[in-house]
């Protein structure tokens, strides 16, 4: 772009005597005010509108010179050129666009100065999702340099052949003044004469710093003092095909401020019925893992490679929060300071969108990289089933993607997703089973399990407290109804267990030797279970305490205890083995009314040794004090005394 023929300081002398005075309502100083100080929260978005202005005016240039022949080419490159100069604390940027004429300059410039000003205003209060689109328009986000300009110098000329230049000039108070300007080139330049707390923007370092910030992606170069700042390319508006993985990795690294690669990355683009362009990355590592809390930066948000927010949490549920990326759509509405999305019926489409292509580019890892994937389930598992919680419409495609170590695992790294369980299902079995617990080794060892290790049937096991709780939302994956092993109810049937009448009867005798302990446990532990019953599961363990349907499971309330010592403990029933040995010689004793202190204190211990195996126990002196009474009658020793509870 060719230097006008007339210097800055030519200009800013020129002879006045021609100019017109344009007044400005009475109401415009308030208008001013609202603009500058109440919707705009950072000073720095002056520079942000001025770049903006400038890329509409070379946009409908080049659009002219496509559908017009008589439109002339502009000498040398499209661009926008940014100078400045601390000693007048002055800034100016200029463009070779479209220019204006004297009309257009009043009109645009006049945005809110022009009579209906107030109505202009007016719309703004009452109706928070007025069309407005702010980018390119003239006299809206053009206000904002009022924030750090004491008086504004405005010159340009139209494209159009034997058209004269103008210049505009201002302070932003009560008046403003328009005057032909004479050899000036096509195009518009923009004069600030900064106040004094505002002299920071007449700094190389500033300038670079807000240009990088908001316009590093403007399709024409943005040179300061002829050096060309933004120098990364908007590789989301390109096609997907003429991007190569390392532009990617690159772009990623810059905007996420990152040294390590993405894991993997989504880029689309949907015309209708929206306008969207985007690429969304996968970290490889959740900060969230490292004991930062919740990290929700939130989704770059651009229209026409201007950003508009860096953080835009909105466009993205919650439980996405580690996914970075740009947005780009010309259909956002948008408040007069860009700060704040307006239509939220179109985010909501937006956010839709992003959404399904997110979870689909995860599923098509789980589907066909399942080392790496195991690998993004290690770092952000929880995300997904935190979706699973909160999203409803997509809770099936994200309990695809759940894993689980199970009791067929070969260790506690190795995870199954559902529709694998169900792959590997016994014949006849009709449910999915789980089990919550601390670890793989206290899981396997728990009472509940027998009957499963001796069928063969696969359980998942569920270490993470927020497990059991997306279990409950899930009811049910591919029609298959989840089952706690915990469960009193469970359809032994199905496990291939016939049901103890189903067997030859115990003699009559032993009958009532079971049926007399049983009364005593009952007695023992009226406070403590709800109920007492024979097992039908158990296959070598003496007992075992079993939930009602609507329990909170054990391994819940453990953790709730640890919160809140107070916890309520649900009563649960307790089931006996009656083929085990133990059972069956305190039977016999308590049937024959023999050393009946060591048979109560004994059914004491059973149950206390239930308790301990789940981390529920919460009177450790008494129990020591029945194991030494117990170590010490097997010994036939004396014994001291001891109290039952």
């Amino acid at each position: 772009m060719e230097e006008n023929t007339i210097t800055n300081e030519q200009q800013d002398n020129y002879n006045m005597e021609n100019s017109e005075e344009f007044e400005f309502q009475a109401e415009i100083k308030q208008l001013l005010n609202i603009l500058v100080y109440s919707l705009y929260t950072q000073r720095e978005i002056f520079l942000r509108e001025l770049i903006s202005n400038a890329t509409d005016a070379l946009d409908k240039f080049r659009f002219l010179q496509l559908g017009e022949n008589q439109v002339s080419q502009q000498d040398g490159e499209l661009a926008i050129k940014i100078s400045y100069d601390k000693d007048n604390k002055s800034i100016i940027v200029a463009d070779n666009g479209i220019g204006m004429t004297k009309k257009e300059l009043v009109d645009n410039i006049g945005t809110i100065a022009r009579s209906g000003s107030m109505e202009f205003f007016k719309k703004l209060a009452e109706d928070s999702r007025q069309d407005i689109n702010i980018i390119g328009q003239f006299g809206v986000g053009f206000y904002s340099v009022f924030m750090v300009a004491k008086e504004v110098i405005i010159k340009t000329n139209s494209y159009q052949n034997d058209q004269p230049g103008w210049m505009w000039i201002s302070d932003g108070s009560g008046k403003f003044k328009i005057s032909p300007l004479e050899n000036f080139k096509q195009g518009t330049e923009i004069k600030l004469m900064l106040k004094d707390d505002a002299v920071e923007f007449a700094d190389k370092t500033r300038i670079e710093e807000v240009i990088k910030k908001y316009s590093n992606f403007v399709p024409y170069p943005i040179k300061l003092e002829e050096e060309k700042v933004n120098t990364i390319s908007a590789i989301w508006t390109q096609t997907p095909s003429s991007v190569k993985e390392e532009e990617y990795r690159e772009f990623y690294k810059f905007m996420a401020n990152s040294v390590e690669d993405p894991f993997f990355w989504v880029h689309k683009a949907a015309d209708v019925p929206l306008q969207i362009y985007s690429i969304l990355y996968v970290p490889k590592t959740s900060m969230e893992n490292f004991g930062f809390g919740k990290v929700n930066r939130g989704l770059s948000l651009y229209a026409r490679k201007v950003m508009i927010m860096s953080e835009c949490k909105d466009l993205l549920p919650e439980y996405l929060r580690f996914v970075n990326g740009v947005v780009d759509s010309e259909d956002i509405s948008l408040n007069i300071s860009r700060e704040t999305v307006q239509d939220n019926l179109v985010l909501q489409k937006i956010k839709r969108n992003l959404v399904k292509w997110i979870i689909d580019r995860i599923s098509l890892v789980a589907a066909k990289e399942e080392e790496n994937y195991h690998l993004f389930w290690q770092q952000f598992g929880r995300f997904i089933k935190e979706g699973i919680v909160a999203d409803f419409d997509n809770r099936n495609k994200l309990a695809a993607l759940l894993r689980f170590n199970t009791s067929l695992a070969k260790d506690q790294d190795e995870t199954i997703s559902l529709a694998k369980y169900l792959e590997r299902m016994k014949e006849g079995q009709d449910e999915i089973y789980y089990m919550g617990g601390p670890n793989r080794e206290e899981a396997l060892a728990s009472p509940l399990m027998e009957i499963f290790k001796e069928k063969g049937v696969e359980v998942l096991f569920l270490y993470d407290p927020m497990d059991e709780v997306l279990i409950t939302h899930l009811k049910e994956f591919e029609g298959k109804q989840f089952k706690s092993v915990e469960l009193g109810d469970l359809n032994l049937k199905a496990l291939g267990v016939e049901e103890k009448t189903d067997k030859q009867e115990k003699p009559v005798l032993q009958q009532s030797k079971i049926d007399k302990i049983l009364e005593l446990f009952k007695e023992l532990l009226k406070d403590q279970v709800s109920d007492v019953r024979e097992s039908q599961r158990l296959t070598g363990s003496p007992c075992i305490l079993v939930s009602p349907d609507d329990a909170v499971s054990s391994h819940v309330q453990k953790l709730m205890r640890q919160v809140n010592k107070d916890f309520p403990l649900s009563k649960r029933v307790l089931e006996i083995n009656s083929d085990n040995k133990l059972i069956s010689k305190l039977a016999d004793l308590h049937y024959a009314g023999e050393k009946e202190e060591y048979v109560r204190n004994a059914c004491l211990q059973l149950f206390d040794n239930l308790l301990v195996l789940e981390g529920m126990l919460q009177n450790p002196r008494q129990m020591v004090e029945r194991v030494n009474y117990l170590m010490q009658e097997s010994l036939g020793e004396e014994k001291s005394p001891i109290i039952l509870t």
